[in-house]
């Protein structure tokens, strides 16, 4: 049976991803009605100074998910 108590110095870390969100959300000041993630980003750390790899969803998540960056994978746009 798996405890639902983190190990003993180590940190209990939750990273949530969310691709193409821009800062559309209420925590941020925009006008949008988000209140599930407007409570979530008040217990947690919101990041007021990200950063992707490209302007665009593919080379971005392409980026993120194999370590490498888009001009080693030859990804600069969606197509």
């Amino acid at each position: 049976v798996a405890s639902a108590a983190p190990a003993a110095g180590r940190p209990n870390v939750l990273l949530l991803v969310a691709d193409d969100l821009r800062t559309d959300l209420g925590c941020y000041g925009s006008a949008a009605r988000t209140p599930h993630l407007d409570a979530l980003a008040g217990r947690g750390v919101r990041f007021d100074r990200a950063y992707c790899q490209q302007a665009v969803c593919n080379p971005s998540r392409s980026s993120f998910l194999t370590g490498r960056r888009p001009d080693r994978l030859q990804l600069w746009s969606n197509g």
